[in-house]
């Protein structure tokens, strides 16, 4: 398992938490996933995809088809 640790990905994950109010934990999966072009952080959390959903590389985890 590959680990991140940058300066980028907590400077990321504080202005989302700040911008939407939203717990540092759960921002540092989704600044994780935007320092990335291959990452997309999938959650179950609707009230924080439906707010951050514009910050890109997010998905509702009830949108993933199961086929």
């Amino acid at each position: 398992m590959r680990t991140m640790s940058s300066a980028e990905i907590y400077e990321t994950a504080l202005r989302l938490s700040l911008r939407y109010q939203h717990p540092l934990f759960d921002t540092l999966n989704h600044a994780a996933a935007l320092d990335r072009d291959d990452a997309q952080l999938i959650t179950a959390d609707a009230r924080y995809y439906k707010m951050a959903k514009s910050e890109g590389r997010i998905t509702l985890l009830v949108n993933l088809s199961m086929g």
